[in-house]
């Protein structure tokens, strides 16, 4: 099995693990790949992601059959079903599940797994709509679905002169780094290097250009697939642990290459394994990160810790 080590996606970030997470998803659906398995390896006193392929590509040649699948897409269902999950009444969600259910076949079962990451039916807020994932953590103006759509559409469409070389060009920083933040581009809350505080800011970050990398971005939007909510006394989400009033996101590393139904069976287990149990199943760091919510308006992940 031949290896692609994925450098700039870092263990110890939330956006580094779920873009993790997006590009496996897409790379295990590249047959030029065949079979994929994702794994980490330590670098630099963290983990970076290792993509495992039966056949051998190189880094170039990985950005080029990612910028083509991103082409190559068609629109969009999973973003444009509504503009935000949390101004969405469920019997709007309902019905797009029902229809999801009924069109997805033995072999694709994408849609109902993108709308099982947005919300529940079962829970709602006290105003009747839907509860977000957590992971939704656009305030004000923001619309998750909306943005994620846009960003979309924006990455797809080829620049005027250059065409899609920017594109390539922003894959290989996502993937391969450095990732240098030059675009204009929200990070949505997941990179907590990129949340503007206020007090430490010389001007209100409404006001601030936005930092970040947007293919990295988009890489782990598509990783929400990976993190279904559910019903338990309120919304629960594969991934977060509540702890009174207060949420965080835990997520672990591993070492040998697992495959999506192995690595979607232990995100599911993961904030539950035993502290003796997890040198046993192969893991070999586990971080958590808070949900900071300072207002009304702001949401992020906090700095990642370290647990083990």
């Amino acid at each position: 099995m031949a290896q692609v080590k994925l450098t700039a996606l870092k263990s110890g970030v939330p956006i580094g693990f779920m873009a993790a997470l997006g590009a496996f998803r897409h790379a295990t659906e590249t047959p030029e790949l065949g079979t994929v398995r994702l794994g980490w390896t330590a670098s630099g006193g963290q983990w970076c992601a290792v993509l495992e392929t039966s056949n051998s590509v190189s880094a170039d040649r990985m950005v080029e059959l990612i910028t083509e699948r991103l082409k190559r897409m068609d629109r969009r269902n999973e973003f444009t079903w509504a503009t935000a999950v949390k101004n969405t009444p469920p019997e709007v969600w309902r019905r797009m599940a029902e229809e999801a259910l009924n069109t997805a076949n033995a072999c694709s079962h994408q849609l109902p797994d993108w709308l099982q990451a947005f919300a529940s039916e079962l829970v709602k807020k006290e105003d009747g709509l839907l509860e977000p994932t957590p992971l939704d953590m656009t305030g004000a103006a923001q619309k998750f679905l909306e943005g994620a759509a846009k960003l979309t559409i924006e990455l797809q469409r080829p620049h005027r002169r250059l065409g899609d070389s920017p594109l390539r060009d922003s894959f290989h920083e996502a993937l391969f780094g450095p990732w240098r933040y030059l675009d204009d581009q929200h990070s949505l809350g997941w990179d907590p290097s990129m949340v503007a505080l206020g007090a430490f800011s010389p001007q209100a970050p409404t006001k601030m250009k936005n930092t970040g990398v947007r293919t990295a971005v988009w890489l782990a939007m598509e990783s929400l697939p990976f993190f279904p909510c559910f019903y338990e006394k309120g919304l629960a989400t594969c991934g977060f642990v509540k702890t009174g009033r207060k949420q965080s996101f835990r997520w672990a590393v591993w070492e040998s290459p697992l495959s999506v139904c192995a690595v979607r069976t232990l995100l599911a287990q993961e904030p539950g394994i035993p502290e003796e149990e997890k040198s046993g199943r192969g893991l070999c760091a586990m971080y958590e990160s808070a949900v900071y919510k300072p207002n009304k308006y702001m949401t992020s992940f906090q700095s990642a810790v370290l647990q083990a």
